[in-house]
């Protein structure tokens, strides 16, 4: 077996795009994923080129996958700099995901993540990496508390770039069920401590974030 950092270097050097985080980041979101229960579901919010979707397929061949993005934003329009600006597109995702042949075990669902589309599903593992915003990093994080995720991984946090992450996370520990387990780099490991009932994407138990 592969590790994880064998991984990162294996996708991020074949795939088209990049994977859009830092090695040690991605080796140990390889780790996290390998430490799931059998037949977990991993959903992803914000996909980019796709990178961290296939290497959460390709390090489980028994996890389910779920990414999701809007496709029309930031990068999308601009370019993305970490790849000399060039554009991703859902066609070249769907190219990386044929390229690993991990197709057949991740979906995309192309729209927004707030509200949450799918309030059946059970993911195991959440990702927050889409609107860097404090309202929209905030919206994810209510969604991984009210779909009850026992793991929920945040990148971004604690770069200097990104304040509404920093905020919309550290409010979100102060006042949840969820408390901070580790950090490797910007990638910050959330696990779920006791299960509380939250009431429609939060607006009671959550007022205090004064979301509408």
């Amino acid at each position: 077996m592969q590790t994880g950092a064998d991984l990162f270097r294996y996708v991020n050097g074949k795939m088209v795009g990049r994977i859009a985080m830092r090695p040690a980041e991605g080796a140990f979101l390889v780790d996290t994923v390998r430490a799931l229960p059998q037949k977990s579901l991993y959903v992803e919010i914000g996909t980019l080129w796709g990178g961290a979707a296939v290497l959460a397929a390709l390090a489980r061949d028994d996890v389910r996958v779920l990414t999701v993005d809007r496709m029309d934003t930031d990068f999308w329009r601009r370019g993305d700099p970490g790849v000399g600006h060039k554009r991703p597109t859902p066609e070249i995702v769907l190219k990386n995901f044929a390229m690993f042949k991990v197709a057949d075990r991740v979906s995309i669902h192309l729209g927004l993540s707030w509200p949450w589309p799918y309030p059946k599903l059970r993911p195991y593992l959440f990702l927050v990496d889409g609107d860097h915003s404090y309202e929209g990093c905030l919206h994810d994080l209510l969604t991984a508390a009210n779909l009850k995720a026992p793991t929920v991984l945040v990148h971004d946090y604690r770069t200097g770039r990104h304040p509404g992450i920093e905020q919309a996370l550290d409010e979100f520990l102060s006042n949840s069920a969820y408390r901070l387990a580790g950090c490797v780099e910007t990638l910050a490991k959330l696990v779920l401590v006791r299960e509380e009932a939250h009431d429609e994407y939060g607006r009671k138990d959550w007022g205090w974030f004064g979301i509408p």
